[in-house]
């Protein structure tokens, strides 16, 4: 069964992009080669694109969070080293940041600086936040572009301040319609910026990596989506919540039953019946999808070398990683946070390597519905001959580089 793929997480189309075409290419011959005789050395291959976790400081306590393990750790980047970083892999083929993860981005004392760092670079930026902050979201938004196709997402995951309290549980005295009068002031700093409302659908009897209850919003999916359209956002995209049944494993979506998940598909009819527009959309995830449509353990089958490693990496105060489901995690662990710095360039290219070749995804990645799955298994059949990149043609560049 094939699921019908938003064109934001169609990444094998993105690969086709002339730019990305390239290094494809690029990496297969290795591979290829790397598989029919002796070892040789890994090209020059940088991502193409981050996650860059500029803090693990957070001023939010959500339960659901996935990183509980790296949150407010005392890890911190040195911001001449991390901007020398970025400007390294800038030179070697960086083409989007996505600021997101292990804490709340815009608590990084030079926020605003590194987007404008980036965008002075012609990087493509995406902005995920817990909105708190939104006069620090507003500075940022003057420097992103439409014709970078930059985007800012807020994590709202309720539709009422009362589940929005109990689900974020903020620091300081702030409420959900507070948080959300922040979308129409960025959107009159930057009329062009698309602004999302994220949301985590939890289920009753979820749990996070501690065992904890998480609070469940499953009734909420259809105030939500009139809240977002209320307050100007351009979409709403909805989503499982995840966890880590290990300390050490990826994370995978919970137990979930059948009754709920026709309760999620009415609730998401409904809202778009109601709300969505042309200019205000509903967007559903790839393993939301599978779950409904039965098809996950499809996705959950994934080829033994995470080819995408190697386009795209998470760096993070606590290092850099190979996959987001993994941050924190040991084994996915590659360098320090200065991996990018010129000192540990050869260093850091060697662990990705070996990354590639130990790190077995048809095992450690077995409960975990990928949104990488599909272009995994398409460069695997390119590098086992099932599959001749020479005749793949290039897409019209799309200038989208979010993997």
């Amino acid at each position: 069964m094939t699921v019908k793929i938003n064109k934001i997480h169609d990444f094998t189309t993105k690969l086709r992009q002339p730019y990305a075409l390239s290094r494809l290419k690029e990496y297969v011959k290795w591979q290829k080669a790397l598989r029919q005789g002796p070892e040789i050395e890994m090209p020059n291959l940088t991502p193409i694109s981050i996650n860059l976790d500029l803090t693990t400081a957070c001023n939010f306590r959500c339960d659901h969070c996935i990183d509980l393990d790296v949150i407010n750790s005392k890890e911190k980047f040195d911001h001449r080293k991390l901007l020398a970083s970025l400007e390294n892999m800038i030179d070697r083929g960086l083409r989007s940041v996505t600021l997101i993860g292990g804490g709340e981005p815009t608590l990084y004392p030079w926020f605003p600086e590194i987007v404008k760092f980036l965008k002075n670079h012609g990087v493509q930026i995406g902005i995920v936040s817990n909105g708190s902050r939104g006069k620090i979201l507003a500075i940022a938004a003057k420097y992103l572009k439409k014709e970078h196709k930059d985007w800012m997402r807020f994590s709202v995951d309720a539709g009422t301040d009362s589940t929005w309290q109990k689900i974020h549980k903020p620091l300081s005295n702030i409420t959900l319609e507070e948080v959300c009068e922040w979308a129409p002031t960025i959107h009159a700093v930057n009329p062009n910026l698309p602004i999302g409302y994220s949301f985590l659908i939890v289920w009753e009897k979820s749990e996070n990596s501690k065992k904890i209850k998480i609070v469940p919003n499953v009734n909420e999916i259809v105030i939500a989506a009139k809240m977002a359209k209320a307050y100007d956002f351009n979409y709403m995209s909805v989503k499982p919540v995840l966890t880590r049944f290990e300390t050490d494993s990826v994370e995978a979506i919970l137990n979930i039953n059948t009754k709920t998940i026709a309760d999620i598909r009415l609730a998401i009819d409904e809202a778009r019946a109601r709300y969505e527009t042309e200019n205000f959309k509903i967007i559903e995830s790839i393993n939301l999808k599978v779950l409904e449509d039965g098809n996950w353990q499809d996705y959950a089958h994934q080829p033994r070398t995470c080819h995408m490693s190697v386009f795209r990496q998470v760096l993070s105060p606590i290092g850099l990683f190979h996959c987001p489901g993994f941050r924190g995690i040991e084994k996915s662990y590659i360098n320090d946070k200065n991996a990018y710095c010129d000192e540990n360039l050869n260093k850091t290219q060697k662990a990705v390597a070996s990354i590639l070749a130990e790190f077995d995804a048809s095992k450690e990645c077995a409960d975990c519905t990928c949104l990488l799955n599909q272009p995994n298994w398409w460069i695997e059949k390119m590098v086992n001959g099932e599959i001749d990149i020479s005749e793949i043609k290039p897409t019209e560049e799309r200038l989208d580089y979010f993997f």
